[in-house]
């Protein structure tokens, strides 16, 4: 199950907030649709979709 699919299933997300640039990469080189979309815009994404950060 996705990211985006999660939030709108109202499960919470939360962030690793010490690895979000490192996993923002991770979706960068392996997610469907990222690999031209810059780390930070994905980096956005993810704090946009969380509920809470660590």
């Amino acid at each position: 199950m996705g990211t985006k699919n999660i939030c709108k299933n109202n499960i919470s997300l939360f962030i690793d907030a010490c690895r979000f640039a490192e996993n923002s990469y991770f979706i960068k080189l392996g997610e469907e649709g990222y690999a031209e979309v810059p780390v930070s815009e994905i980096a956005k994404e993810l704090f946009h979709m969380r509920t809470d950060a660590l």
